[in-house]
């Protein structure tokens, strides 16, 4: 994943971990040093694909939202 760093993918996103988090002002220059990581070094994809994988199923899966959304509503 490559997106910039703003609203909620600074939540869902870490950088150099699960991808990378882009600023506006640099947005050219940050994209083509991720670009060139990825193409270069397929351990680093693999890893951020099971790292973004591992991170959606943790945090957000149909069960762990269903989990937070009935623990949300027994406090009401």
């Amino acid at each position: 994943v490559i997106a910039t760093a703003v609203g909620g993918n600074k939540e869902v996103i870490t950088s150099n971990a699960n991808g990378f988090l882009i600023e506006l002002d640099t947005m050219e220059k940050d994209l083509e040093a991720c670009l060139l990581v990825l193409r270069n070094d397929s351990l680093k994809y693999t890893s951020f694909s099971a790292n973004a994988r591992n991170y959606i199923v943790a945090n957000h899966s149909i069960e762990k939202m269903t989990h937070d959304f009935s623990d949300y509503i027994s406090k009401l």
